[in-house]
């Protein structure tokens, strides 16, 4: 082989390396985070055993912007993230928590699991305990730690909120107010107007006699008639 076709073929080489480095390169989670289904967001930290010590150029790498619609967690709750690790490295995985501001992810008592990476560009699944707290703008973080790169982590953040949904109180039913109803009301079922006609009563005794005058007088017409037909010549 010359040396030109060699070049051209470590060129070639080159080029497939670096596509197969952008192409498949590192983790994906599930559920996906801020970084979406990316699988090759780094940043570095030269003492990650120091919380003080920030993360370059950030600890979400330079994904800043909170999503709109964090995931809503329960404090104390079972999760589980699914890691697909897309290039074998030799190192481990950690989930660490911020309560707030994407800050102090690295304090002991924020570390939420840490596994070992034994997969070979296959699928690890970390389950973990949601802190027993609540907030509004906290975040999980997933990071890949190489053996080979020292300082040099892959990483993924999911926006959370922790604490019960948000419902809309159901109103509690009040009761049906009664009327007052007093003995000189003029209301009352004993003196309720009557329905009639000009002259009729509005109290019951007035409607009873009426009624007992028109019975009278229907009963006394046919014998009316019949004495005013004798009568007639």
């Amino acid at each position: 082989m010359t040396l030109n076709r060699l070049c051209t073929f470590m060129l070639i080489l080159l080029f497939l390396a670096l596509v197969a480095e952008r192409s498949f390169a590192h983790i994906r989670i599930t559920p996906a985070g801020r970084m979406g289904t990316s699988d090759q967001i780094k940043f570095i930290q030269n003492n990650a055993n120091n919380p003080t010590v920030p993360d370059n150029p950030g600890p979400c790498a330079n994904f800043t912007t909170r999503s709109a619609t964090p995931m809503q967690l329960t404090p104390g709750q079972s999760m589980t993230i699914t890691v697909q690790e897309t290039i074998n490295h030799p190192g481990r995985f950690y989930v660490q928590f911020s309560p707030a501001n994407d800050q102090n992810f690295w304090a002991a008592a924020n570390r939420l699991a840490l596994v070992q990476d034994t997969q070979n560009n296959g699928t690890t699944n970390v389950t973990f305990t949601i802190p027993n707290t609540t907030c509004d703008a906290c975040t999980l973080r997933v990071l890949q730690e190489m053996d080979e790169q020292p300082g040099e982590f892959y990483v993924h953040c999911i926006d959370v909120r922790i604490g019960t949904a948000t419902t809309t109180p159901t109103p509690t039913p009040q009761p049906t107010p009664s009327p007052n109803v007093t003995a000189a009301s003029s209301t009352t079922a004993e003196n309720r107007p009557a329905f009639g006609g000009c002259g009729m009563s509005g109290s019951k005794k007035a409607r009873n006699r009426t009624e007992n005058g028109a019975h009278f007088a229907l009963a006394a017409l046919p014998l009316l008639l019949l004495l005013g037909l004798r009568r007639r010549p």
